[in-house]
């Protein structure tokens, strides 16, 4: 059974290389304790279990920070930004729709300077008459 068929249903350890581990275990990122992994969430300072219960997977492995911090730091990123937002947001004022009657219209169109528009008026004319 490969790894993309499995059916994982609540928190794992993601498969490490041993490559990686090492280099994880002696930046201090990680330690054994026991027979415990576990890693450093380097926003609280604190050491969790290297599991998906407490991290948040990333392709190759876990996030640098533990699932609580991720969350505060996502909360306090949507209100910057729902407040950067709304300090930019200018409100426009709604234009009311006008009706304009046929007999209106026509005087509008008798007013205006544009022959455009003064043959536009007369056709409109020729055809209601």
């Amino acid at each position: 059974m490969s790894l993309r068929n499995m059916d994982i249903s609540g928190p794992y350890v993601p498969v490490a290389y041993r490559a990686q581990m090492c280099r994880e275990l002696r930046r201090g990122v990680a330690r054994i304790e026991g027979e415990l992994i576990e890693r450093h969430c380097k926003v609280c300072d604190d050491w969790w279990p290297a599991d998906t219960e407490f991290y948040n997977s990333t392709g190759g492995g876990l996030h640098y920070m533990c699932r609580a911090c991720f969350a505060s730091w996502r909360d306090d990123r949507k209100a910057r930004r729902h407040d950067m937002r709304s300090a930019f947001k200018v409100s426009k004022p709604k234009k009311k729709r006008q009706v304009v009657r046929s007999s209106e219209a026509n005087s509008i169109f008798d007013d205006a300077k544009s022959p455009l528009l003064k043959a536009m008026a007369r056709d409109q004319t020729r055809k209601t008459a």
